[in-house]
């Protein structure tokens, strides 16, 4: 009866702590530590896009496995020779291509795809020149829905970077893109939920790697 008392107690204590806790946005909002001013009033990252081979492929992709919301879908092909996207992504002008766009949880319009056909292309591996790093507050269900469907993904790893915890996590997208997320933990809490994050998400119960800073 003792030790159902003090589990108990401790699982209160662990769910306060939890609820109590500020999150990790507003620690890392506080300012970066250069002094020099920025160029501007306004400069900010709106979107970030990537070109595919299978649109609807890639529309599966981002919105049912990673979570983003459809907002624009173009049904038909854009070849106009004027599209400023022949020359920003050094495409074959008169290639058939057409963009989806995507909400983030805190960006209309903050994610893009992009299906590019009538030549051939491949997505860089070695070395991978680029990535795109999500925020998440769901690293176990997201990894269990990218294993759960075949995907590339690599070894979660956990760190601490300006005293806060977190689990990061790598994957490929259809077209080898690589993606990446993470997940802030509550500092009090970090060490205790990332124990229980190496039962669920590493089968084999071996120790996440550790990195005191983002990889990417």
């Amino acid at each position: 009866m003792r030790r159902k008392i003090i589990a108990l107690t401790t699982l209160l204590f662990v769910g306060l702590v939890m609820t109590v806790s500020p999150p990790a946005r507003a620690e890392l909002m506080q300012g970066s530590k250069s002094n020099e001013p920025m160029q501007g009033k306004t400069l900010r990252v709106k979107r970030a896009t990537l070109l595919v081979h299978d649109l609807e492929r890639s529309i599966a992709f981002y919105r049912d496995v990673l979570g983003l919301e459809l907002y624009d879908h173009e049904d038909e092909y854009n070849t106009n020779p004027d599209s400023y996207g022949y020359p920003l992504f050094n495409i074959p002008v008169g290639s058939r291509k057409r963009m989806v766009l995507f909400n983030t949880s805190d960006e209309v319009r903050g994610f893009a795809i992009e299906e590019v056909l009538d030549f051939e292309w491949e997505v860089q591996q070695t070395p991978r020149v680029a990535t795109v790093l999500f925020e998440t507050d769901d690293i176990k269900g997201l990894e269990q829905r990218l294993r759960n469907g075949g995907y590339t993904v690599y070894q979660p790893a956990r760190g601490e970077a300006y005293d806060l915890h977190f689990v990061e996590l790598g994957f490929l997208d259809p077209d080898g893109h690589l993606i990446a997320a993470y997940q802030y933990f509550p500092e009090y809490t970090g060490r205790l939920l990332i124990v229980i994050l190496n039962g669920l998400i590493v089968p084999e119960l071996r120790p996440l790697p550790v990195c005191h800073r983002s990889s990417v």
